[in-house]
């Protein structure tokens, strides 16, 4: 009722202001649209295993940008060498993380259980050395699919500059 009323009086106006007033909301609405999508929040398309079988290739994930918190098992979205990679956050500044022979991954010195991974965190031939003590604004991540993961196992721990931001929500592909 209240868009036919609108709709009534825009056009009910004299000629030229009905461009100007047109031209004006698709000038306004362009701008929300860009500070929603390019600096408030980030879309982006799986296009890797890294975060399977929680995050499959092809699912839609929808980030937000603004957050300079981030928590324990919080998926972020993060870039090193200007390469975007999905993980999970496992340690917080302050944390001591070790992964030992076995592939226990230790947070405090307790044994982290994971309900929602499906894959041993195995150890990955790098220059990082355990146990790592994670110093302000640092974080480690890492990937549900933790065989063949570019993750803080490969990386060492991550900046806060790093992390573009924290996923929001998730749209599958198949839903697409």
């Amino acid at each position: 009722m209240l868009l036919s009323i609108y709709l009534a009086r825009l056009f009910y106006m004299k000629g030229d202001n009905i461009i100007k007033i047109i031209i004006k909301k698709i000038l306004l609405i362009t701008i929300i649209i860009y500070l929603s999508f390019y600096i408030i929040f980030g879309v982006k398309r799986v296009d890797n295993h890294l975060m399977k079988p929680n995050i499959n290739p092809g699912d839609l994930i929808i980030y937000y940008r603004l957050d300079n918190e981030y928590y324990s098992e919080e998926v972020i979205i993060f870039q090193i060498d200007n390469k975007e990679y999905l993980g999970r956050i496992i340690g917080i500044p302050g944390d001591k993380i070790e992964i030992t022979d076995d592939s226990k991954l230790l947070i405090n010195d307790s044994l982290l259980n994971e309900d929602n991974i499906y894959y041993e965190t195995y150890m990955i031939e790098s220059n990082i050395k355990y146990p790592i003590y994670l110093k302000d604004n640092e974080y480690f991540i890492l990937s549900d699919n933790r065989i063949n993961s570019y993750d803080s196992r490969y990386f060492g721990p991550i900046n806060q500059t790093n992390i573009k931001g924290n996923i929001i929500s998730l749209i599958r592909k198949n839903n697409i």
